[in-house]
């Protein structure tokens, strides 16, 4: 018997011992599981940085100085952490910080710090930046779908952003202190979901920067809308705003802005502009699209083409310069029921006219200039009238296009009464028409067949 309860207590022992062992390993585990995963990181202490980083970092000596002698590039899906109270310098500006440059992947994430270089987001790269200062050296740069979150930030200059089109809403997504009358810069590129450019706080203005080889393009049925108060610009040289330039459908919707920009309307493109004013550049409109251009303000420098068939319609708009509207031949009686500034000339492309057309004097529009190339011409056909009214003067710019009737034997008609000519008028086939009362000064006057 006594062998009996020896033998149960060593066998008690043995698996307190156990139990023992697995809840020192069991404790063991559970401190050491957030160890490895901190020594995944490497915190760096502050000083000269340069180079690439391609596994998880932190900055985070507070009041201390991070020094860029060269570029640092977050890549490898690696992800910076500066912490609250960093100081980021360099000696001048040509030291900067990149997110994902390369396409690799990358992601930045800054509380609290000091910027006095370039952050630049790209490639389609991630993280945040909240409750920092960006110095007057430094710029924020975001481009190529990027989309860090930004929030609680102070921009101490009023040109220190430059984003890719879409993003713009996003400035607003968080309360951010923008300096006074900021502008962001718009980097070319595509917008194919709807976004507005509108004062969000300080900022009241958008430039358009890129080369003369790329635009700003609104695709896939996507809008884009400027709001009220703000000013968009360009830098000379630089790219417009087009709509639908594929055809796959496009709008902009302008309303109580400044814009000294080229918006062109194309395909298909639609959307209505009004209240606005445009100092210079101006607007196009080609193809068959449809803007609804209405009460605005086109100062001189500024000018409006409605160009290849465009169904464009314009209506209680004030012109304030004498030489800054094309259209298509067929076109012009539609410039009716707005202001033109004293003497004004519409110049005509060169097309075809198809229908009955009337050229005369609509309000202050004296004149018409023809111009085009010496291949192309104003050509009347189809039986259809072209009608040039009293008190008009007809031009044409040297070496450019003549008027042409019926000379594709479908038959046409020029009527002419009280106007001035300067321009070479052929009718051929079995044209017709009349032309009375009227100067002719310069020019030939052809009759074949």
């Amino acid at each position: 018997m006594w062998q009996f309860w020896k033998r149960q207590r060593r066998k008690y022992a043995s698996s307190r011992r156990e139990r023992s062992q697995k809840r020192r390993i069991s404790a063991n585990l559970l401190c050491l599981e957030p160890l490895e995963a901190r020594l995944l990181l490497t915190a760096v202490p502050s000083g000269d940085q340069s180079g690439v980083i391609n596994s998880d970092t932190e900055w985070l000596d507070t009041g201390a100085d991070y020094h860029l002698v060269g570029d640092v590039r977050v890549r490898d899906g690696a992800t910076l952490t500066i912490g609250p109270g960093v100081n980021v310098t360099q000696n001048t500006r040509s030291n900067d910080l990149f997110v994902d440059d390369n396409g690799s992947g990358g992601t930045l994430k800054i509380t609290g710090a000091n910027l006095q270089v370039d952050v630049s987001y790209e490639n389609n790269a991630g993280g945040m930046i909240q409750t920092s200062t960006f110095q007057t050296t430094a710029i924020l740069n975001i481009h190529d779908a990027s989309s860090p979150v930004l929030s609680g930030n102070t921009f101490t200059r009023a040109d220190q952003i430059s984003v890719y089109p879409e993003y713009v809403p996003r400035l607003g997504d968080n309360p951010n202190n923008f300096a006074p009358n900021s502008v962001v810069e718009i980097r070319t590129g595509i917008i194919d979901t709807n976004t507005t450019w509108g004062q969000i706080g300080n900022i009241t203005g958008y430039h358009v920067f890129g080369t003369t080889t790329t635009d700003v393009r609104v695709r896939n049925m996507a809008k884009l809308t400027i709001g009220p108060d703000v000013t968009i610009t360009r830098s000379p040289g630089s790219p417009d705003l087009r709509i639908d330039d594929d055809g796959s459908g496009g709008f902009l919707d302008v309303n109580g802005a400044t814009l000294n920009i080229t918006a062109e309307y194309e395909k298909s493109a639609g959307g209505m502009v009004q209240n606005s004013t445009w100092t210079g550049d101006g607007i196009i409109a080609r193809d068959m699209s449809s803007p609804t251009i209405t009460s605005n303000t086109f100062e001189e420098a500024a000018e409006l083409m409605i160009l290849d068939s465009s169904i464009a319609e314009i209506s209680g708009n004030t012109f304030k310069g004498t030489d800054g509207i094309r259209v298509y031949p067929e076109y012009v009686p539609q410039l009716a029921g707005n202001s033109y500034a004293p003497n004004t000339t519409v110049e005509i492309s060169t097309g075809e006219i198809a229908n009955d057309t009337s050229w005369s004097q609509i309000g202050n529009i004296t004149g018409y200039r023809v111009n085009g190339t010496t291949t192309s011409d104003v050509r009347v056909r189809n039986m259809a009238t072209l009608t040039i009214g009293p008190g008009v003067t007809i031009t044409q710019s040297p070496g450019s296009p003549d008027l042409r009737v019926d000379d594709d034997d479908m038959g046409g008609f020029l009527n002419v009464n009280g106007a001035t000519l300067n321009i070479d008028v052929e009718f051929h086939n079995n044209a017709g028409g009349t032309i009375q009362n009227s100067t002719l000064a310069v020019g030939r006057y052809i009759v074949e067949e």
